[in-house]
């Protein structure tokens, strides 16, 4: 189902497709890189602060990866907040958002959005914002939600 274009706008990121599944691939060979460094790249036996630094490149790297796979697209016009997660697409009245929260102490930024009934995407979503709409969700006038940042 595609929901009509004619008053939305666009408030996450172009970029969405590459932080959702590019630069989880990337982390990911970086993650397997580490492990292969120690495994055959050391010689002899790999000492502890190897081990220890490549298990910490590759538990990082998956984590941050797994933090950025979730990114949704996402729209908003004067009633409704338009998410999609490239297989599906809702629309959401802005009533039913609960709490915003805007991550700003890594990068890129990200918007979470709690809803006060579940969705199709669950009681939560994610999505990291255009440079241009990094505040058009949180101080969007028909959003009666909490917003911390």
């Amino acid at each position: 189902m595609t929901i009509a274009t004619d008053q939305r706008r666009e408030i996450s990121t172009r970029l969405s497709p590459v932080y959702r599944w590019g630069i989880p691939a990337l982390l990911t060979l970086v993650a397997i890189a580490a492990i292969l460094w120690v495994s055959f790249f050391v010689e002899g036996t790999p000492d502890l602060l190897r081990v220890v630094l490549a298990t910490v490149i590759a538990a990082a790297s998956m984590i941050y990866a797994r933090w950025l796979d979730r990114a949704k697209r996402v729209w908003i016009d004067a009633n409704n907040l338009y998410v999609s997660d490239y297989r599906r697409e809702m629309q959401i009245p802005l009533a039913n958002i609960k709490t915003i929260k805007v991550t700003t102490w890594i990068r890129p930024l990200r918007i979470s959005v709690w809803f006060a009934k579940p969705t199709i995407f669950g009681e939560k979503i994610a999505f990291f914002p255009s440079r241009v709409e990094r505040d058009a969700l949180p101080d969007h006038p028909a959003i009666a939600g909490d917003v911390s940042r």
